[in-house]
């Protein structure tokens, strides 16, 4: 490892500004299969935003890739809900 962060520091100044700054954080990305009951199998992006200032709280944030199947299925979803809240309405 020694040996592979020599070669890398010689070769790259940002390599090196990097890796002196020991900036080690947990990630905080990726992606997640989901299987859905209504919609079934669909691929999600995930972000996870810490919140500042509190007690290790962070906000966990969905979302497809525009034109996928889970963008189609999100909007499928999406739409199902809007019905549902809709038949609940008072006249």
């Amino acid at each position: 490892m020694n040996e592979l962060v020599a070669d890398l520091s010689g070769s790259s100044d940002r390599f090196r500004e990097l890796w002196a700054r020991h900036d080690v954080r947990p990630r905080r990305s990726g992606t997640r299969r989901l299987e859905h009951p209504q919609v079934g199998r669909l691929s999600l992006r995930l972000e996870w935003l810490p919140i500042p200032y509190t007690d290790r709280q962070h906000l966990t944030i969905y979302h497809a890739a525009p034109g996928s199947r889970g963008a189609e299925a999100l909007a499928l979803l999406a739409t199902a809900l809007r019905r549902t809240k809709a038949a609940h309405q008072p006249i």
